[in-house]
């Protein structure tokens, strides 16, 4: 029995470790989430609302937030051995484990379906002429000048467009500005070949998609490593399910050994009642 107590308490000690560990974690996420906000605010209107479940503000902060709360609900249900505070605990961690499990599959396999799907938006805004794609929250002067890109897959795809057909021209947007002294304009650096040289020769497509997979696999690495430490807060909170069973069984044999060991007998009320009879 002491040897049961005492692997009990070594397995307390080191589940609450683990889950320390794990509120740090949250904690770390929920800090690259604010950093992610405050250093990129710039670029949050970039981003689609199409792929608004893919905000890695959003998941990083909500995500470190649940842990935070969680890991102080585990902590305390082990330390108190509240049955019903830690069937919450394990409640939530699956619950938890199977959303990050899902982010992290969506994040990671369907890079080339969202790909292609800007792609079409930018094509289909450049073709038709429309100053914004992708749900209507991004121009295409705030991609490019942005992202130091031009066209979705360069400058020629800006030629002969129907906004100046039969030219080679580009938008301004797509003029680098390093070749401008601070007091020159870029105004219609984008007509005329003679200021090809200052164009951006890089296509957007690929550029923005990198960008916003960038974010998101951040979100999806931070899953991973939660989904790892959950398997194993899942696996020390089932050791201390099964040693208080085996505690109390313990318990149990022990009390009932020591009762017959002073003499102490139970009797049945039948054999109370004949015992009286007899006498």
């Amino acid at each position: 029995m002491i040897q049961c107590i005492l692997n009990r308490t070594v397995q307390k000690k080191l589940f609450i470790f683990c889950n320390t560990v794990f509120w740090v974690f949250g904690l770390g996420s929920l800090i690259i989430g604010l950093w992610s906000y405050a250093s990129k605010q710039n670029y949050v209107d970039l981003t689609p609302s199409l792929y608004g479940t893919y905000s890695t503000i959003g998941l990083c902060v909500a995500a470190g937030l649940t842990v935070m709360i969680i890991s102080v609900i585990g902590s305390f249900g082990v330390w108190t051995e509240s049955r019903l505070l830690l069937l919450a605990y394990t409640f939530f961690v699956l619950f938890l484990l199977t959303i990050q499990f899902v982010i992290s599959i969506l994040a990671l396999n369907y890079h080339s379906d969202i790909y292609r799907h800007i792609r079409y938006d930018m094509e289909q805004s450049l073709q038709n002429h429309k100053e914004v794609f992708v749900s209507g929250q991004i121009t295409w002067d705030q991609m490019q000048t942005l992202f130091h890109c031009c066209g979705v897959d360069g400058p020629e795809d800006w030629f002969g467009i129907a906004k100046w057909p039969n030219s080679s021209y580009v938008p301004d947007s797509c003029c680098d500005v390093i070749y401008f002294s601070p007091n020159s304009s870029k105004e219609n650096c984008g007509k005329g070949k003679e200021n090809w040289f200052s164009w951006y020769y890089r296509g957007c497509s690929q550029v923005y998609t990198d960008w916003l997979f960038e974010e998101i696999r951040v979100v999806a690495y931070i899953s991973i490593i939660f989904i790892l430490i959950e398997f194993v807060l899942l696996g020390l909170l089932l050791l201390l399910f099964q040693s208080a069973r085996l505690n109390r069984m313990s318990y149990n044999g022990t009390h009932h050994a020591c009762n017959h060991s002073k003499g102490v007998s139970i009797e049945l009320p039948q054999e109370r009642l004949l015992s009286n009879i007899t006498r």
